[in-house]
């Protein structure tokens, strides 16, 4: 039965809707007989009368109320179905671009991006890895549409940010290093062992930094024996015994857990950090970068 075709049904609910075939044809940019026709059609295969076309106004029948209920649903469905499918075409045609922290890139969104490739197989994930000042900074030009970092870059202030998960910077060293044979570290063991840093623009070194301060200390209190551009490099200068490495929980764990290093806390000095996830926009996040939002946090979890 060809009762319900799209087309016909437009026409239909249009007519009822401004109770006019005329005002329904300019409404439609159709002429008025074909609005005329089309309506005729639909009340043949129906065998019942939808309208009754009066001198000013026409008006429904019973069964055209019947109808017009039906078809209002069904026109409705029609847009909803319309909206999905453009926002799947849209999806399948977008990029979303992150920046992150080494370690985060490394250790977490791995498999948050698997997870989320699953749900969105057509959206393509652009990673960008560096440290924590990197990422805001490619948040700042506008080149990617979320940033994930550790407190502590300047700039991360100025957008919204959601909490990712909260970390634990370690000092960690080989299984040689005096500090093995110490259950406790003092500040004082601190200052007087040579140590590994990360770059300027590291959210460790930052955080390190700010401590220090707290204690009426700086980095130039510190023998710093080698500066690194990674976490991986401060492991494996620590592994071969350059020095104590300053580095996240997150960073060191598998390392930890593989028994090659071992970690020490400076009682004076504990030291954690928040992850963040910083977006320009102050509303909630579109769709797509919601969920992957959501992929990572579970990752990270």
């Amino acid at each position: 039965m060809t009762l319900l075709r799209d087309q016909r049904l437009r026409i239909f609910h249009a007519v009822a809707t401004y109770k006019s075939f005329s005002k329904a044809a300019q409404h439609l940019c159709l002429t008025q007989q074909a609005v005329s026709s089309q309506v005729r059609s639909l009340e043949q295969d129906a065998g019942l009368r939808l309208f009754t076309r009066g001198h000013r106004v026409t008006e429904l029948t019973t069964a055209g109320q019947a109808l017009f209920a039906h078809a209002d649903r069904i026109l409705a469905l029609y847009a909803e179905a319309n909206e999905s499918l453009g926002d799947i075409a849209r999806t399948a045609q977008s990029t979303l671009r992150i920046s992150a922290t080494n370690s985060i890139a490394k250790y977490t969104l791995p498999r948050a991006i698997s997870d989320f490739r699953s749900l969105h197989p057509a959206v393509r994930v652009v990673l960008e890895v560096g440290n924590s000042a990197n990422a805001v900074e490619r948040l700042m030009k506008g080149s990617v549409d979320m940033a994930i970092t550790s407190e502590g870059p300047p700039g991360l202030a100025r957008f919204h940010t959601t909490p990712f998960f909260r970390d634990e910077v370690l000092f960690v060293a080989s299984k040689n290093h005096p500090w093995a044979l110490k259950k406790q570290v003092t500040m004082q063991d601190l200052l007087e062992t040579p140590l590994i840093m990360r770059e300027e623009g590291s959210a460790t070194r930052a955080l390190l930094q700010r401590h220090l301060s707290s204690v009426g200390l700086s980095l130039d209190s510190l023998k710093v024996e080698l500066v690194v551009g990674s976490p991986e490099a401060a492991k494996e200068a620590a592994e071969i015994g350059v020095g104590v490495a300053v580095i996240s929980m997150l960073c060191a764990r598998s390392t930890l857990q593989a028994d090659k290093l071992v970690s020490r806390q400076i009682e004076q000095l504990p030291i954690v950090r928040d992850f963040y996830i910083a977006r320009h926009e102050r509303g909630t996040p579109s769709p797509i970068a919601a969920e992957f939002i959501a992929a990572a946090r579970q990752s990270a979890a």
